[in-house]
């Protein structure tokens, strides 16, 4: 589970840094949000699946912090890179509310 916890977090990475003019235009509203929602829920779930650690105290805080910094480096990496893509609040916000649903369903299973 750890391989691909670690893939996934790659995966992610890779498709962060694609070239903005490279993806496809979608035109449905909020589709970007809903895709950093997804993509960060499913990383956390991941994440705790592979690294089981539940009796450590504050183990789910920590687990959304760091997947939240995890977001936050790809997104001063969007920046910093000229690849056509831009730091966005608003996928900073997708991207915890993602990692928030994800440890709680993390939880309760």
């Amino acid at each position: 589970m750890k391989l691909v916890a670690i893939a996934y977090s790659i995966l992610i990475l890779i498709v962060s840094v694609i070239p903005g003019n490279r993806l496809p235009e979608i035109e449905v509203q909020w589709f970007d949000k809903l895709v950093h929602f997804l993509m960060y829920g499913i990383l956390i779930f991941l994440w705790g699946k592979a690294w089981p650690y539940e009796h450590l105290r504050f183990y789910y805080f920590y687990l959304i912090m760091f997947g939240f910094l995890y977001g936050f480096v790809i997104e001063v990496l969007q920046y910093f890179l000229p690849v056509g893509r831009y730091f966005s609040i608003g996928d900073l916000g997708s991207n915890a509310l993602g990692l928030i649903t994800g440890s709680v369903i993390l939880k309760k299973l």
